[in-house]
């Protein structure tokens, strides 16, 4: 869909009709509608009245409750906040619209190590009262699973990482979560392991 381009679009639109309009009435889509005939968008128009798949999905959210609409279209744009806040020139924008929004420093760096054909798990170890965190690939984490942890940080099938900010190691992890950018997974060792996703090597792509 050429007119359109992206999802972002679509958001946007949606976005700027809520705002706009506090109260809602028995056809919020026929209201979306002659709202972008409003606004001069007559080829989006258009392009949603051939399009039944995508009136039927915008049908179906401006249909939700507003409050609760709202919510979910200000938590697309803080993580689209901070996703782009790595981004040259998105970097400024970003900064200037929603400040403090950002991944920090250790959130991309750990992206960038997991970023890698040996080292894609990382693993979230405990023991002996402290926490430590490793990177690894699959035949070499499934060594680790073999042994027992009670032996220590001394296996070798984990790669350590040194010198973390381990005061908001767990907030950096929750972030990159969020966003879809690792996926997680409890072990039967009391830790956790995550490992990089499609969508983060993409991501780290477009920082490039």
């Amino acid at each position: 869909m050429e007119i359109f381009g992206s999802l972002a679009t679509i958001i946007g639109l949606i976005c700027n009709f809520k705002s706009e309009r506090r109260a809602t009435t028995d056809d919020e889509y026929r209201d979306f509608i002659q709202w972008l005939e409003d606004k001069r968008h007559k080829d989006i128009r258009t392009e949603l009245e051939e399009n039944h798949l995508l009136s039927l999905s915008i049908k179906s959210l401006l249909g939700q409750n507003h409050d609760e609409l709202m919510l979910k279209l200000s938590s697309i744009d803080d993580a689209l906040s901070k996703l782009t806040s790595r981004m040259t020139g998105f970097k400024e924008l970003g900064q200037a619209l929603r400040k403090n929004e950002e991944l920090s420093d250790q959130a991309v760096s750990l992206l960038k190590s997991m970023n890698n054909q040996s080292s894609y798990i990382l693993a979230e170890v405990p023991c002996f009262g402290q926490t430590r965190y490793g990177l690894s690939d699959d035949e070499m984490y499934s060594i680790f699973l073999t042994r027992l942890p009670g032996s220590g940080f001394t296996q070798s099938e984990l790669r350590w990482i040194e010198n973390l900010d381990i005061m908001f190691i767990k907030d950096d992890i929750e972030q990159l979560l969020s966003l879809g950018l690792i996926s997680s997974k409890k072990e039967h060792y009391g830790g956790m392991s995550y490992r990089i996703t499609r969508n983060a090597t993409k991501y780290l792509h477009a920082l490039t």
